[in-house]
């Protein structure tokens, strides 16, 4: 890691790598297999200070999401009558390349801040239905293809009373996805948009309430929304 501030201008630069190595065992001979790959993982983030506590900051970074061990399990379960599940020992891991543009104030004791994203994901990973007897449905895990996100995160913190705290925030972003599942799916986009709200209530001297609420919009898949 590398960083360093000059003036108004401050910059952090990193350079992770990282070498995984899988080995399935199991009791089907086809499932068995030993994967190893070495990959590098960038990260850039600028900060330029600007006049009354505000900020613009730029960023990127290369990151990637391991599959779950169960998603791999070649073994066929039946949920119920009509439906059954098995796992994919030859699924791959998901890489993310995320870009950032943001600004942030602060006045007083509240904060807002707001950011321009775009990301891109190769080799998503997904849950798929498929048929499989007559009157059953397989579901799996596959790398269903790669997907994209472009939008805006808004984001506030406030102070209302010594005691009382809330922090919200939100996002609205054109979602893409990319199909090269060719079993029952398709490419799809849709606009997405999620938000939170956390109220943080302190009650007495060392006890303190919290109240939550969440709402996400629906989204599409390979096979739909």
């Amino acid at each position: 890691m590398l960083s360093n501030t000059h003036s108004s201008f401050s910059y952090q630069l990193g350079l992770r790598g990282e070498y995984a190595y899988w080995r399935l065992e199991n009791n089907w001979e086809w499932a068995r297999h030993t994967r190893h790959k070495f990959d590098l993982f960038p990260s850039a983030h600028l900060a330029f200070a600007l006049e009354n506590d505000a900020q613009i900051r730029l960023s990127y970074s290369r990151r990637i999401t391991q599959p779950e061990v169960f998603y791999m399990e070649p073994y066929v379960v039946y949920v119920d009558y009509y439906t059954a599940q098995c796992g994919n020992p030859f699924i791959l891991p998901e890489y993310t390349n995320s870009v950032e543009l943001g600004y942030s104030k602060s006045f007083g004791n509240n904060t807002f801040s707001t950011a321009l994203f775009h990301r891109a994901r190769k080799d998503k990973i997904e849950r798929i239905r498929i048929p499989y007897h007559t009157g059953v449905t397989l579901d799996s895990m596959t790398n269903v293809g790669n997907d994209y996100a472009t939008g805006l995160e808004l984001a506030t913190t406030l102070q209302f009373k010594p005691w009382w705290t809330l922090d919200a925030n939100g996002n609205l972003y054109y979602y893409r996805i990319k199909n090269e599942y060719k079993v029952d799916g398709k490419n799809e986009e849709s606009w997405n948009w999620q938000l939170a709200v956390n109220n943080n209530i302190d009650i007495a001297k060392n006890t303190r309430m919290r109240l939550e609420a969440y709402y996400v919009g629906p989204t599409v898949s390979t096979q739909g929304r």
